[in-house]
């Protein structure tokens, strides 16, 4: 086996596509618990795809599950920021849950889950964190639209 030189950060679903049929909810997280799937520590609900193919006994992948070969917009990573800042006010979009991040793309999310995490503590109302959610995405969305 060829050693892997990168590995990508998924969601539970991600895993899930390899295998027919999906793994149950209850035996994938046995799997965790017995180490056979690699949490993220960094990030809550991430796990790591190569390390965990590769314990169990699956070839590793060299590219991301994912068609957009420029990687994700910053706005994809701050919306993932925001959900994991504000799991029970923010379910997490469903198209997020199918998303592969790089390790950049985990520095820059645990980056701005610390950011956000900082500046929602300061607010004491639902409405007003979930403003601020808003804003951060329309402030993202400005920010890509401007360098395309």
């Amino acid at each position: 086996m060829l050693p892997v030189t990168k590995d990508f950060a998924v969601r539970r679903e991600v895993l899930d596509k390899f295998f027919e049929p999906p793994i149950s909810k209850s035996a994938f997280y046995d799997l965790v618990k017995r180490g056979k799937i690699a949490e993220l520590k960094e990030l809550r609900g991430f796990y790591r795809l190569n390390e965990s193919l590769r314990r169990l006994g699956l070839p590793p992948v060299d590219q991301l599950p994912r068609a957009p070969a420029g990687g994700l917009d910053k706005r994809v990573l701050a919306d993932i920021a925001l959900d994991l800042c504000t799991p029970d006010e923010q379910p997490i979009p469903s198209e997020l849950l199918d998303q592969a991040l790089t390790g950049d793309e985990v520095l820059e999310v645990v980056r701005l889950k610390g950011a956000y995490r900082q500046e929602l503590s300061t607010l004491h109302s639902r409405e007003e964190r979930l403003a601020f959610a808003q804003g951060v995405k329309d402030a993202a969305y400005m920010s890509a639209q401007a360098l395309q």
